[in-house]
This record gives C-alpha cells, sequence and structure tokens, in this order.
C-alpha cells in the first residue's frame, strides 16, 4: 500500500440496506491515498459481513469488530487506530462526492491548518438540498471560536429574540455533524480528542466544540462534498417515544455543556447554549406529562444550578404567548404547575401543547 494520507473512519451498525453506498463513494475517491477503517459494532445483521466483502476486494479497507459500546466508542476506535496524516469520520448510510478527500488534502497541504471544513447536500428521498451555509476562509485561532465553537453549542438568547420576531429558531444554530469536518491526526492526539463514550444526544457537537476551541488554524470551504441522507428511520430515532432515555439524554447534555464552559476561557460559553436548556425544560414538562409519576425526573432537571442560571438569565421580552407564558411560571418556580397543565391536557387529548 502507498503512503496513508487519509484515515477515513466509518463505525457500522445494522446498516446492511445503506452501507454499499457509501463505501463505494469512498472506492470513487479521485484521491487514492487513504485508508478506510470499518468500525463494526456488533451489528447483528449483514453489516460486518459486507465490511469484511470490501476488504477482501481491497486491502486499504481494514475492519475492526468490536463489542458493541454505541458510535462514540466505535468512532474512537477508528481514531485510535488510524495511520494518516489526516482524520475523517464519515457515517455509513451516507456518501461522499468524488473529490472530497483530494479537496480537503489540498486544502490542508497549502494551509497546514488542524481543521478543514466543508458543506454538505441534505438528502430527502431523491431530492438533493446544498446546504451553503458556510463562509469560506481561513480562520485563526480567535476567529474559529466566535464563528464555529459558541454557535455550535446550542441557541442563545440571540436565537430566542429572532424567533421573537418571527425568524427560523434552528437558523440561528450552526448545524454541523463530525462529517464534515476533517483533522490533523497529530492535532488530535496532542489534544487528546475524542468522543465522549454513553452520550447519546449532540455527540459531535460537543466534540467537534472542543476541536475548534484547541484549533490554532482551520480552513473552510463553501464546496458541497458530502451527501447527508435523511431518513425516517435514522439511527437518532425519535426520543419523544422514550421519556426515560430522553431525560438521561438531557442529563448528559447538561453535564457536557458545563464541561465545556469550564474549559473555554475567552466568553461564557452558557450564552450560547441559554436558549437551548429552556427549551429541554418545556420539552421534559411536556413529553414526560405521559405519567404522572415522570414529575421526579423534572423535578430534578429543573432543579440543576445550570437550569436554574439558564431559566433566571433568559428574557422572554417580545415572545409568543406559547412561550412567555409557560417560561414566566418556570422563572418562578412553577415547573410543577406546568408539568401537571400538560398532564391535564393529555387527559383531555391534547398532548403538543408546548410544542415549540
Amino acid at each position: 500500500m502507498s503512503s496513508i494520507k487519509i484515515s477515513v473512519i466509518i463505525p457500522c451498525y445494522n446498516v446492511e440496506k445503506y452501507i454499499r453506498r457509501g463505501l463505494d463513494s469512498v472506492l470513487a475517491q479521485t484521491f487514492q491515498e487513504w485508508e478506510a477503517i470499518l468500525v463494526d459494532d456488533e451489528s447483528t445483521d449483514g453489516t460486518g459481513t459486507i465490511c469484511e466483502e470490501y476488504a477482501s476486494k481491497d486491502a486499504r479497507f481494514y475492519v475492526i469488530h468490536r463489542k458493541n459500546g454505541g458510535e462514540s466508542c466505535a468512532r474512537n476506535t477508528g481514531y485510535d487506530a488510524a495511520k494518516g496524516e489526516l482524520v475523517y469520520s464519515m457515517d455509513p448510510d451516507d456518501w461522499a462526492e468524488p473529490e472530497l478527500l483530494a479537496r480537503c488534502y489540498d486544502l490542508y497541504s497549502q494551509y497546514h491548518c488542524d481543521i478543514v471544513q466543508f458543506e454538505k447536500y441534505w438528502v430527502y428521498g431523491e431530492k438533493r438540498h446544498p446546504d451553503k451555509s458556510t463562509r469560506p476562509g481561513v480562520w485563526s485561532h480567535e476567529q474559529i471560536i466566535r464563528e464555529y465553537t459558541g454557535p455550535l453549542i446550542g441557541l442563545g438568547q440571540d436565537a430566542l429574540d429572532g424567533w421573537y420576531r418571527g425568524e427560523d429558531l434552528w437558523s440561528f444554530k450552526k448545524n454541523y455533524g463530525v462529517w464534515a469536518f476533517m483533522f490533523k491526526r497529530t492535532f488530535l492526539e496532542r489534544y487528546k480528542l475524542r468522543f465522549v463514550p454513553g452520550i447519546n444526544m449532540f455527540t459531535d457537537v460537543f466534540f467537534l466544540v472542543e476541536c475548534t476551541y484547541r484549533a490554532e488554524m482551520m480552513v473552510s470551504t463553501s464546496d458541497v462534498l458530502y451527501n447527508y441522507d435523511i431518513r425516517q428511520d435514522g439511527a437518532v430515532g425519535n426520543r419523544s417515544s422514550n421519556p426515560l432515555k430522553l431525560y438521561t439524554d438531557k442529563c448528559n447534555s447538561l453535564a457536557q455543556r458545563a464541561r465545556l464552559r469550564s474549559i473555554v476561557k475567552e466568553f461564557d460559553l452558557h450564552d450560547y447554549y441559554l436558549g437551548s436548556q429552556v427549551l429541554s425544560l418545556l420539552q421534559l414538562c411536556s413529553v414526560l406529562s405521559c405519567q404522572w409519576k415522570n414529575l421526579s425526573m423534572v423535578n430534578s432537571y429543573a432543579d440543576s444550578p445550570y437550569v436554574r442560571e439558564s431559566v433566571g438569565k433568559v428574557s422572554i421580552k417580545g415572545a409568543p404567548l406559547k412561550f412567555k407564558l409557560p417560561v414566566m411560571l418556570i422563572k418562578h418556580q412553577g415547573h410543577v404547575l406546568l408539568f401537571a397543565f400538560c398532564w391535564m391536557m393529555r387527559k383531555c387529548g391534547l398532548n403538543n401543547m408546548l410544542k415549540i
């Protein structure tokens, strides 16, 4: 095998219906000096067999079969095994444009940066919509943390204020997955940057926040190089159908945001996610009201000092009534009343009262 310049990490779990498309897109790359590390996370379908099939056809594919530990652990396994100058992680049910690796390596070679970032297509069935929200440029450390680190982590007061004015709430959030970034491997090793095991919500976000904060230089391009397939049966699933999982994921997010807030020194990271935590409390009041016994989980989340801080700081000036009234309640420790209201509405067949 020729020298490995890019390691492509692909965590694989029960994706036999989609994985060939992604692996074929790696084979179709115009750039040839790559390895693809396929981490089979103890799949129960034919995924592992397909991975071995590709490894038998092309020695640049390398398969690791591991005990199931989730996507974060699978990605970390791949990162630990990587030998390339650059490391790239893609999802097994998506696919890359043929020039992805070549374009990123060219930018890295030109600027010797820690991170290369690019754009993607949102794929809805047979339709593709390019996301052109990226501002191309060469970013210094200070510029990276202002442009990416803060906006990645959540929704701040500016996002809420925009929503109050009738703008799309989610347009204020940087919407990136790890598959839109390529990293210098020695940069990841220097700061021991890995995914946090056991986290099921915003796994990419927490990893990217720390990566962008540590980077000295990052190059971004508006070239659309990746296809993100939005499927109804995607890995994320509908957390609202599992209240306990939703609660656990929200609590894990609290802990990770607190950890990252303690790392970032240039500004208060809380200003960038206070809206997210208020919205999460409202969501929990609504979703967990399916059973009265879930009130204890709402109480636990609402009593967190990090959530109380967010509720205390959030401004509702100009907010629509559907947001202002419930937030006024929780500002005065009225989350129990809000939960009871949602519970009674469910009894009457109205279960989406707090849908934002």
